[in-house]
């Protein structure tokens, strides 16, 4: 009998993961599976669960967001067992659902995903955080930080009438109130000429909801993949994310772009960044590694 573990995070969805969840359970049992179900309550918990896995589990199925799921699979790298992760998607970018060609319908999710197939993916590992998706300094990260800042305080109730919106007004007072910070890189050791006012490094191609500031990336080829943007204000942000929502890179004159399996991203202040679209507090140093093919995950079947 196959052993299974559903990891929900129960405020998902605004409140739809414990309604999914059981879904998936019962299908599970229905094709014979022994299913235990867990649920996170703070920030932290997927790690632990997914640390404290028997080597006997299998699968685990996700349901949550982007930040659930990169918790578990920090866990599941930690520990001893080798399961196999799904993702059922609910957050609000989904980025990981969206590269993986995973229903962004979480019910559609549930009766597709559990007869997907294990596919090995690369991760980055940044400052000792697992990464799935991208890493981002400069503008990005400034409007992470304050979209962590609104959703906890005042913009809580506009966040769940409509997150979207609340992105858009948060991006648009950065745009308006840009930082300045200069930033320094290396690629795989390399100092890159100049300095710059941000970058994005890119495991999947995806961004966002479908954007991509990395159009080559992929997260099976064993490239983590950069675009770092040269000094300059608005219009070159601007121009960076109209870019980004239509997959073509920048031209050479506004970004550094290029490959590597290392980076060190620097300043001479500290810095907030993001990761897979969360912020992730301040830094004055990054040191970006690339760990291939060590993450399996689920991928529908009908996805080529």
């Amino acid at each position: 009998m196959e052993r299974v573990v559903v990891i929900l995070n129960p405020v998902a969805g605004r409140g739809r993961a414990v309604e999914l969840a059981e879904r998936l359970r019962k299908g599970l049992l229905e094709k014979g599976a022994q299913v235990e179900v867990m649920e996170t309550q703070a920030a932290g918990d997927g790690t632990r669960m997914g640390l404290g896995l028997s080597p006997e589990v299998e699968h685990v199925f996700v349901v949550g967001g982007d930040g659930t799921l990169r918790e578990v699979a920090a866990g599941v790298l930690q520990g001893a067992g080798h399961a196999a992760l799904g993702h059922i998607p609910l957050g609000n970018a989904n980025v990981v659902a969206r590269e993986l060609g995973i229903p962004l319908d979480a019910k559609k999710a549930v009766e597709v995903l559990p007869e997907g197939r294990a596919e090995s993916f690369d991760v980055l590992e940044v400052n000792g955080h697992l990464v799935l998706a991208m890493v981002g300094v400069g503008y990005d990260a400034h409007l992470a930080a304050s979209m962590e800042r609104a959703r906890a305080g005042a913009g809580k109730a506009w966040y769940r009438v409509h997150g979207d919106s609340l992105y858009g007004a948060v991006g648009a007072f950065h745009l308006l109130k840009p930082e300045l910070r200069r930033f320094r890189l290396l690629a795989d050791g390399r100092p890159l000429e100049g300095e710059f006012t941000g970058c994005t490094v890119s495991n999947m191609r995806t961004y966002a909801k479908g954007w991509a500031p990395n159009p080559d990336a992929d997260p099976q080829d064993g490239w983590m993949n950069y675009q770092a943007l040269k000094p300059g204000w608005m219009p070159s942000t601007v121009l960076s994310l109209i870019a980004a929502a239509r997959h073509r890179p920048l031209p050479e004159r506004l970004a550094a772009r290029g490959s590597a399996t290392s980076m060190v991203i620097r300043a001479d202040k500290e810095f907030p960044w993001q990761a897979d679209g969360d912020s992730m507090g301040m830094a004055r140093e990054l040191n970006i590694t690339l760990r291939p093919g060590c993450l399996r995950l689920l991928v529908p079947k009908t996805t080529q």
